[in-house]
């Protein structure tokens, strides 16, 4: 009977020994693995002895997580991907070009007709054309001339200080031809001043300035 005692004591210490062992072996891994999960791998181990098993292995450990596409884990988060322009532009240490956005528009040319005189004129970097004097009333026939553009594409033509498109009120979308021209006829006011027609194709514009008064 003592002897029975004696073999379910020792029983008993060499199983609590060999859990203690199996919760500090895992504590150790999931230190070593950087894991804060320690008691989610000692419950297990737990599990196991009570249930008999055998084996102190923790849990298996959940998909590993690595860093997002196009980060560098030694730049403390910060994008590893650039653009060529830049990349270029560190390893020269110049930097990088400043490319300005295209004109749709391109040079643009505008023919004027007032009367029995005519105007071959440009617009500036501004976008402005050179002022043009009209009497009043007068009805000025203008082509503008857009080399970027397409046959067909539609620009947008609006008055800006009175006077009216003839056919087409303050304002129209017309299509360019097959010479990318875009003709038109435009009346000014009966008032001294300003008349401005304004030609856009999105952010892109160009200005005829009308004058009626005295030159």
């Amino acid at each position: 009977m003592k002897r029975s005692r004696r073999l379910q004591t020792r029983a008993c210490l060499l199983g609590a020994l060999t859990l203690v062992a199996g919760i500090f072996f895992c504590l150790r891994r999931q230190d070593d693995r950087g894991s804060p999960t320690r008691m989610g791998a000692a419950s297990v181990v737990l599990a196991s002895a009570t249930s008999g098993a055998s084996s102190t292995e923790p849990a298996a450990a959940g998909p590993s997580r690595s860093a997002p596409e196009g980060f560098s884990p030694a730049g403390g988060g910060t994008l590893a991907s650039v653009s060529g322009a830049e990349a270029a532009s560190r390893a020269s240490g110049q930097p990088a070009p400043i490319v300005a956005p295209v004109d749709p528009l391109g040079g643009v040319w505008a023919h004027v007709s007032v009367g029995d005189k005519t105007y071959d004129v440009e617009a500036n970097r501004l976008g402005m054309f050179p002022r043009i004097y009209v009497n009043a009333k007068a009805t000025i026939s203008v082509e503008v001339d857009i080399p970027r553009g397409t046959p067909g594409q539609t620009i947008a033509i609006e008055t800006q200080d009175g006077g009216l498109l003839v056919g087409h009120h303050l304002g129209a979308y017309l299509a360019l031809n097959e010479n990318r021209r875009l003709p038109f006829a435009f009346r000014a006011g009966t008032q001294e001043g300003i008349y401005r027609v304004e030609v856009r194709s999105g952010d892109a514009f160009r200005q005829l300035e009308f004058w009626v008064g005295v030159d």
